[in-house]
């Protein structure tokens, strides 16, 4: 018996067709869910433990790098996102937990230029402008984190961003090596359509472009020439706790050639007796950070001032590199651009900290040092609103000793005591025999004491 099959109809081969598709579409929504979820466990993974919330927290890196967004929505309205960021990079750099800020952001246009807002809006907020560094080629993500490291030469730095991008920058850092740590930005919150479509599908599918990144080893679409950071930061093992709040600044000459062997110095362990300093300001006014402001940096030894013997504790140290003096006794000048950088140091450590003098290593060890020597232009500083200076000669009854403890010295040698005060606020007495010494004393006393009636009044 034959059985005749009927033959196949149009429908039957959309019926076909149809399951075909369903079958590939299953298949799809299948694979795009594994995607999704490898994507969400692997970002969730890389920065599970390196989101802080709080500013005290954070450990001391030398840049923050703050992920760009727009100024303002497309209604003209301020975008959240981008006052909470720059409010949240302002926080760490007031709280000296890092030396200088990275604006990433796009300026594909010339109306369109994410990082020069934040600029602007940082250092309406205080932030130096120096301390404030633009990357005008931060397109992506992806491009802001790898241009920090490969062109602004940053080992290390704290992304600034919103908690949910900020788990996908960390896990694109962490995935080229960068040991990035992240702090949070505000969040903002939006309508339920905006979250739906900003916090959760835009975002999933942003994650699941960065695991294509990291799989490819896709880089940034421009990198350029590597660019000089405000501030270096080559940590000094170095250093101890501080017992006592910052209320002193003290300058140093390095005694060294070239700021690479003061470093070398400042940062050795194998020495007799291990030193460092906070900072170091070089020839040409480079600045480099060995310790953070909040350690006690072991810069001024066996030093008193104004009665207090632990100097190290209350002091911020800054070493200025200078060969020291000749054979013949002579120093070497101060570039204006090392002493331009010194102010600079300066005033930003001042508008942080309630410092109440600004002095020489000499000044605190007088014993002992000389140093940053007769030729330093402690006036220029004094300009600058940085330390007292007077060339004022006043006739005082009071007595030598007690006039340079008023001003801070230890009188125990007084000898010492005089000559490092003729060092810092008498050169002429050092260097071409002046001969009122008594007369500046008492001057610089009574500035001191003014000075001191000032801030008092101040607070």
């Amino acid at each position: 018996m034959r059985f005749r099959f009927a033959k196949p109809t149009f429908h039957h081969a959309r019926l076909r067709v149809w399951r075909r598709l369903r079958r590939a579409f299953a298949v799809a929504a299948i694979v795009g869910a594994m995607v999704l979820l490898v994507a969400e466990a692997a970002v969730r993974a890389c920065s599970r433990g390196c989101i802080f919330t709080h500013v005290e927290d954070l450990p001391h890196r030398n840049a923050a790098v703050v992920l760009g967004c727009a100024k303002t929505l497309r209604n003209g309205r301020e975008n959240q996102f981008f006052r909470t960021r720059v409010e949240a990079a302002a926080r760490l750099y007031h709280a000296r937990k890092v030396a200088f800020v990275i604006v990433s952001g796009d300026n594909h246009t010339v109306g369109y230029d994410e990082p020069s807002d934040m600029k602007t809006a940082l250092v309406a907020r205080g932030v130096p402008m120096d301390r404030v560094v633009c990357d005008f080629a931060g397109f992506r993500t992806l491009d802001s984190v790898v241009r920090a490291s490969a062109v602004f030469q940053q080992d290390e730095f704290i992304l600034v961003s919103q908690p949910f991008h900020l788990r996908r920058a960390l896990f694109l850092a962490r995935c080229r090596g960068i040991p990035a740590i992240g702090y949070a930005a505000a969040d903002v919150q939006y309508s339920l359509r905006s979250i739906l479509l900003r916090h959760f599908l835009r975002e999933r599918l942003a994650r699941v472009a960065a695991l294509l990144d990291v799989a490819i080893r896709r880089g940034p679409r421009f990198y350029g020439p590597k660019e000089t950071p405000p501030v270096r930061y080559i940590p000094s093992p170095n250093h101890s706790e501080r017992l006592r709040p910052v209320s002193i600044i003290v300058l140093h000459y390095t005694q060294t050639e070239t700021l690479e062997q003061a470093v070398s110095i400042l940062t050795a362990t194998n020495s007799p007796k291990p030193v460092s300093s906070h900072y170091v300001v070089g020839l040409d006014g480079e600045i480099v950070q060995l310790v953070p402001e909040n350690r006690r940096a072991w810069h001024a030894g066996i030093s008193s001032w104004r009665g207090a013997d632990d100097v190290n504790s209350a002091s911020i140290g800054i070493e200025i590199v200078n060969a020291g003096p000749a054979t013949d006794g002579t120093l070497p000048p101060y570039p204006e651009a090392q002493i331009a950088a010194v102010c600079a140091l300066c005033r930003d450590i001042q508008a942080h900290y309630a410092i109440e003098d600004v002095v020489g290593h000499s000044d605190v060890a007088p014993t002992r040092k000389r140093d940053p020597g007769p030729i330093f232009p402690w006036p220029r500083l004094a300009e600058e609103g940085i330390g007292v200076w007077t060339d004022d000669y006043v006739v005082s009854d009071e007595s030598v000793p007690s006039l340079l403890a008023s001003i801070g010295y230890d009188v125990s040698n007084e000898d010492a005591a005089l000559l490092a005060f003729r060092l810092h606020f008498y050169p002429q007495a050092i260097l071409s025999g002046g001969t009122r010494t008594r007369q500046r004393l008492a001057a610089v006393a009574a500035a001191f004491r003014a000075a001191r009636r000032a801030r008092a009044m101040d607070r």
